[in-house]
């Protein structure tokens, strides 16, 4: 399973709602290749990084997000597109891999986090990573991605 955007059970902003907790991951550890009928995969440049990226635009997708994933290439990621803007949190409940995120508005970055997966059965107990601010997009990467590459907000945002 994957980054959380809300709580399991509880909706948020209009129409994202949590994961049910024992849901299996149904995408390939790692981005390579869309399985056919499964992902769609595309290119994203945040400020000077490049990534190959998992597009997430449905609510099941956004639940599902990276969670259970043990292995996530350097250059690979989850975009999350949402329609319209947010203030939902994203938290690392069944994350089992630090990641990096950036909270995009319109093409630019808002806000960058790095976070930590969440060791607790009790997803209530899980921080919960925000933006401070509405955001449109937001795209996960292996831990350190954007930190370690002077991502900040204001930066612009290329989607390919």
């Amino acid at each position: 399973m994957t980054t959380e955007l809300t709580r399991p059970g509880e909706a948020a902003g209009g129409n994202r709602a949590g994961t049910t907790a024992g849901t299996e991951p149904d995408v390939a550890v790692g981005v390579t290749a869309p399985a056919i009928g499964a992902v769609r995969v595309e290119k994203v440049r945040v400020a000077t990084v490049t990534l190959t990226v998992e597009v997430a635009d449905t609510p099941a997708a956004w639940a599902r997000g990276l969670m259970g994933r043990t292995y996530l290439p350097a250059g690979t990621g989850m975009l999350f597109v949402f329609h319209g803007e947010s203030t939902d949190g994203f938290y690392m409940y069944r994350t089992l891999l630090p990641l990096s995120l950036v909270f995009i508005r319109y093409g630019h970055v808002v806000a960058v986090r790095e976070m930590t997966p969440c060791v607790e059965n009790d997803p209530d107990r899980c921080e919960i990573y925000r933006a401070g601010t509405a955001y449109t997009e937001a795209v996960e990467a292996p831990a350190g991605t954007f930190t370690d590459a002077g991502t900040r907000p204001g930066d612009v945002i290329d989607f390919d």
